[in-house]
C-alpha cells in the first residue's frame, strides 16, 4: 500500500541553502529596518528626550568611634545602611539647613548673581533630602558623602552644610567621639550617561534579522511545496519526469511504450476534487502534472490516494512552472562532475 513520507524524509540541505539565499535580501531589509528603528528609538529616549543632567559632589569624612566595654573591647560601627539612612534623618537635614543661609552668603564659588538665584529659589529639606546619600569603606571609618543634584552649585552647598551637620551629630552620638572632614566637596562633576547609540542600533539589527530567519525557517518547515524533482520522488515514491517538455515527451513514450493513453491531471494550489477526477476511469494510466512551490503536498496526497481507489496506475509526474534559476543552482555541481568526467575520460 502506498505510502507517503513527508515528514520523514532526509532534509535536503542544498535545497534549503538555495532557498534561503534567495530570501537573504529579506534578512539585510530587515536588519536595517530594525537598526534604524531601535537607533531611533534609543537617541529620542537617551538624547532628545534625556533628563536633566545630574551632578554629584562627593566629601570624605572620617569617624573615630568609641572604644566598647568588656574584656575585649572593640569599637563601635555603622555600616552603609546605617550612615545612608543617619544622612537622611530629620536630625541631620534640620542642622544642615540651620547652616544653609551662612554657606551660601560665604561661598567663594558662587557669583553674586548666583547667590541671589540661589536664596530667590531656597533649598529645602526635601530636595536635600533627595539629594544626599552615604557610605563606608570597610573598615566602617571613612564616609563617602554623595550629593547629586541637577544643580552643581546646589550640590556643592548641600555638601558643605552637611558636613557641618555631621560634625554636630557626632557630638550627639555615645558611639561616636569625633567625625571630621578629610576632604571637603569643591565641585560637583556631571554624572555621565552612557548614550551609546550604536548599540542599539546593532543590537536592533541582530534581533531583526534573528527573527526574520526564525520567522523563514518556520515556513520551510511548514511548506510542503515541490521545488526539484529529487524532492517528489523521495516522498512520494513515484519518478518524476523533469520539467523539460521534449524530455518529458521521449520518457512518456518509453513508460507507454504498448500505447497505452495517458491521461494528465494538473494539480495545482487548489483543492484537487470531483471535476479534476471525473474523466479518469478506473484502471487508467495517469501522469501528474505538480505545480512547482504551489503548497501543495497534502493535495498531491489526496490525488493519489483518490487514484489509488481508482486503481489508476501513475505512471509518473512532471514538474510545471518549475523555478529555472532554482533548478540549474540545485544540479550545478552535479552536471559540473559530469561534464568534468566525461573530459577526464576523452582525454585518457
Amino acid at each position: 500500500m502506498w505510502e507517503c513520507k513527508y515528514g520523514t524524509e532526509p532534509a535536503d540541505l542544498k535545497l534549503l541553502a538555495i532557498r534561503f539565499s534567495k530570501k537573504i535580501w529579506m534578512v539585510l531589509v530587515a536588519a536595517l529596518i530594525g537598526a534604524v528603528t531601535c537607533g531611533t528609538a534609543y537617541f529620542l529616549i537617551h538624547v532628545v528626550l534625556a533628563p536633566e543632567p545630574e551632578y554629584v559632589a562627593n566629601s570624605m569624612l572620617y569617624v573615630d568611634f568609641v572604644q566598647g566595654e568588656g574584656e575585649a573591647p572593640k569599637y563601635y560601627t555603622f555600616n552603609t545602611a546605617g550612615w545612608s539612612g543617619f544622612v537622611k534623618t530629620d536630625e541631620i537635614l534640620d542642622k544642615a539647613m540651620s547652616y544653609m543661609s551662612d554657606e551660601i552668603q560665604q561661598a567663594d564659588y558662587l557669583t553674586t548673581d548666583e547667590k541671589a538665584a540661589m536664596i530667590s529659589t531656597p533649598i529645602d529639606k526635601e530636595e536635600m533630602r533627595a539629594s544626599v546619600d552615604a557610605n563606608v569603606d570597610a573598615d566602617y571609618r571613612v564616609i563617602d558623602l554623595l550629593v547629586t543634584n541637577t544643580n552643581p552649585d546646589r550640590a556643592v552647598v548641600i555638601a558643605h552644610s552637611v558636613e557641618k551637620a555631621f560634625e554636630d551629630f557626632a557630638g550627639e552620638m555615645r558611639e561616636i567621639e569625633k567625625i571630621r572632614v578629610m576632604t571637603s566637596a569643591v565641585t560637583a562633576k556631571q554624572i555621565l550617561v552612557d548614550t551609546a547609540t550604536y548599540r542599539a542600533v546593532i543590537w536592533g539589527a541582530i534581533l531583526a534579522a534573528v527573527f526574520v530567519l526564525f520567522v523563514m525557517l518556520i515556513h520551510v518547515i511548514l511548506d510542503d511545496s515541490i521545488y526539484v524533482p529529487i524532492t517528489f520522488e523521495r516522498r512520494y515514491g513515484i519518478p518524476m519526469l523533469g520539467n523539460d517538455l521534449e524530455e518529458i515527451k521521449r520518457n512518456t513514450a518509453l513508460l507507454c511504450a504498448n500505447g497505452e493513453k495517458v491521461t494528465h491531471i494538473t494539480i495545482g494550489k487548489g483543492l484537487i476534487g470531483n471535476a479534476e477526477l471525473a474523466h479518469v476511469k478506473p484502471g487508467d494510466s495517469v501522469i501528474l502534472d505538480i505545480a512547482a512551490g504551489a503548497h501543495n503536498g497534502k493535495i498531491i496526497e489526496h490525488a493519489i490516494s483518490q487514484l489509488q481507489k481508482l486503481d489508476c496506475r501513475i505512471v509518473a509526474a512532471m514538474l510545471i512552472n518549475a523555478d529555472e534559476k532554482l533548478l540549474k543552482a540545485y544540479y550545478f555541481y552535479e552536471n559540473f562532475y559530469e561534464k568534468y568526467n566525461e573530459k577526464w575520460k576523452k582525454n585518457g
